[in-house]
């Protein structure tokens, strides 16, 4: 996003009074706003003027349009950035007159347009109906919006500043934080690769660690969540997480060693590079994606689940994998989290 917003100018330059106009009341509110004023005839290019238009049309943040003395080509270029930005219309009060001729009248297919009016070039009540106008159809909106992308690069730069660790460890923390508001309060590490020690409780929230688990229940289903952060994921490191998750499945037991007729697994992979969709697919081919999440899959399959150690029961189990990947900022990490949760049985 630009620091300072580009405004199209569309109007009839070689007449002495609009270019009066230009010169005394348009460009000083604009210049007071910090907006830069667009003319193409002005402009330091040796491109096809018809290409010149088009582009600036295309890249400006909105357009003031003067329709005195109906040219032809500032109506066109009136009715292209239209699609895209909002426009601002003014016209020589005169030209409201519709039993004018029609070079010094609007056009029918403008006329019910809320047009501003001006009587001279030096018109002070014009010039201050013009900012009021930019400032409340298109300033105020830009600046909350720049405002919001400056806050979002910061973010971003500061994300980029920590170390990998530090960075993980976030993830997983605020992973952690979001999902213990959902029930989620006991948090275990189930994997080989740690010892079998008693972790402090403040460690395992923190994000510290890589194969988090907690689980709770909810009537007849029992619930179980992972919690796993990388800098990126192979698709060896996808194989081996998908058989060490398979089998903590099908030994998982539930409170009072009785298993419930359904388990929902939710496997939450957070990796701070891009992941191809075509690497998650590798490993979970039977996965299907859910409308309206760029990583989130789920399937529902029946497993052996041990109840105790001579018997097994039939169960399903809604199998879900969270991929969040390429994740630039924390913000925008948990806004993503945000939607997974609101749109998901966790």
């Amino acid at each position: 996003m630009r620091k300072k917003p580009v405004c199209f100018i569309a109007m009839a330059f070689n007449r002495t009074d609009t270019e009066r106009l230009f010169e005394i009341s348009i460009q000083p509110v604009l210049l007071k706003n910090a907006i830069d004023p667009i003319i193409i005839n002005r402009q330091e290019d040796n491109q096809d003027l018809n290409v010149q238009i088009f582009n600036q049309l295309d890249s400006c943040d909105f357009a003031i349009v003067d329709l005195t003395y109906a040219r032809p080509s500032v109506y066109f270029e009136a009715g292209y950035a239209q699609r895209k930005v909002e426009v601002i219309y003014t016209v020589r009060r005169d030209h409201l007159n519709r039993n004018n001729p029609e070079d010094r009248r609007v056009h029918f297919d403008l006329s019910m347009k809320n047009i501003i009016a001006w009587d001279s070039p030096d018109d002070k009540n014009f010039s201050t109906r013009l900012e009021k106008r930019v400032k409340s159809t298109f300033l105020n909106k830009w600046l909350v919006n720049n405002n919001l992308y400056l806050e979002q690069e910061e973010q971003r730069k500061k994300f980029e500043s920590m170390s990998i660790d530090e960075s993980l460890k976030i993830l997983r923390y605020s992973t952690i934080k979001e999902l213990k508001r959902m029930g989620y309060a006991e948090w275990i590490i189930n994997h080989p690769y740690y010892p079998n020690i008693n972790y402090p409780k403040k460690e395992l929230i923190a994000g510290k660690f890589n194969y988090l688990f907690s689980r709770k229940v909810d009537g007849e289903k029992y619930y179980i969540v992972a919690v796993n952060a990388f800098a990126s994921i192979l698709k060896r490191e996808f194989l081996d997480l998908r058989n060490f998750y398979d089998s903590i499945i099908l030994t998982r037991r539930t409170d009072n060693n009785k298993a419930k007729n359904r388990i929902s697994f939710h496997l939450f992979f957070l990796s701070i590079r891009d992941i191809p969709v075509s690497r998650i697919q590798d490993v979970y081919p039977s996965f299907e994606k859910i409308d309206g999440s760029k990583f989130y899959k789920a399937i529902v399959v029946e497993k052996n689940i041990r109840v105790n150690n001579n018997q097994t029961k039939k169960i399903d189990i809604d199998y879900y994998l969270h991929v969040v990947s390429k994740i630039k900022s924390i913000p925008e990490f948990i806004g993503t989290l945000t939607k997974i949760f609101s749109s998901s049985d966790i």
